[in-house]
């Protein structure tokens, strides 16, 4: 395919999520990652995969006056505010989102995705499942029938939620939470790995696994 036709996405992050990001991506012929964003001195002039670090956030309204991209995606992981913060950024701008969807992750018939999505290897969407936009998806975790997550949630690797289950806006799961059949997780839940959720979880309660294991933001 020529890259004249392909769609030209920029990354907003350079930092381990955006790693996953464009790697799912590279995997898509149709995408050109044309760069990514990060305000970290550090990660300046550097490279992801042969992806370049072009500057830092600030350049973003530049680069979408310039036609420098046509599409993007936020590349920022369990830093939830920040994660919000860019994705209502890229919308304020008018700037379409892609997902980026692992080429191994099974999606079940009439489950529905918003946009800005990334969903990491061997995910599994059950029949009816939804997924509102900016949400981040861990490996191997499944997601079955008729779940509804909101937006911007955030799952590691190998969760479990059982058939039914809703999770409000703003949530965070750790690796491996299994969630019970139809309980609901409210909005901006902390949810520590290894837990087992077996009742309601109100909005912004942090439930912690019984060996006090704490989140680390990366």
């Amino acid at each position: 395919m020529d890259y004249i036709n392909k769609n030209k996405v920029l990354v907003l992050g350079a930092g381990q999520a955006a790693m996953q990001v464009i790697d799912i991506l590279l995997n898509d012929p149709g995408c050109q990652v044309v760069g990514c964003l990060d305000d970290n001195p550090n990660l300046q002039g550097k490279e992801l995969f042969g992806v370049p670090v072009l500057g830092k956030m600030e350049l973003l309204e530049k680069l979408w006056a310039e036609s420098f991209f046509n599409s993007a995606i936020v590349g920022v992981g369990i830093n939830l505010p920040v994660r919000q913060a860019l994705y209502d950024r890229l919308v304020s701008l008018g700037v379409p989102l892609v997902n980026a969807i692992d080429p191994t992750v099974r999606i079940n018939r009439q489950a529905v995705l918003g946009k800005g999505i990334v969903l990491c290897s061997f995910v599994h969407l059950g029949v009816c499942a939804q997924i509102e936009d900016n949400c981040f998806i861990g490996a191997h975790t499944s997601i079955d029938h008729h779940c509804h997550l909101g937006k911007t949630v955030f799952m590691g690797p190998g969760c479990l939620l059982s058939g039914t289950v809703q999770v409000g806006e703003r949530s965070l799961f750790g690796d491996g939470v299994m969630v019970q059949l139809g309980l609901k997780i409210g909005k901006g839940c902390r949810i520590a790995s290894g837990a087992i959720v077996v009742k309601d979880v109100p909005d912004h309660h942090s439930l912690k696994h019984r060996l006090n294991m704490e989140l680390k933001e990366i």
